[in-house]
């Protein structure tokens, strides 16, 4: 089976913006890990930071939700440090 013209050069300019052009999903996969923490704190994070922490405060969760929410980001701004990187060289 032969592709017309018009289609090729629609899958291949695809292709090329989907690899060169990255960085226009980025925020929404920012935003899809801060709603997993977000889904999972009151159901299980919180729960067993409690059982470890009985004695921790409010404010000390708070802090706790933060270092959830930074660890989700980082996996997004390495994607994103790696994928620049590897699009200079």
């Amino acid at each position: 089976m032969q592709l017309s013209p018009f289609t090729a050069i629609s899958v291949y300019l695809a292709l090329f913006l989907s690899v060169t052009c990255p960085n226009v999903a980025s925020g929404y996969s920012v935003l899809a890990h801060e709603a997993i923490v977000d889904a999972a704190w009151d159901i299980r994070i919180r729960p067993m930071l409690l059982q470890r922490f009985p004695n921790a405060t409010p404010e000390e969760l708070k802090t706790a939700h933060a270092y959830a929410y930074g660890g989700a980001i980082i996996q997004d701004l390495v994607i994103t440090l790696t994928a620049a990187t590897f699009l200079l060289i």
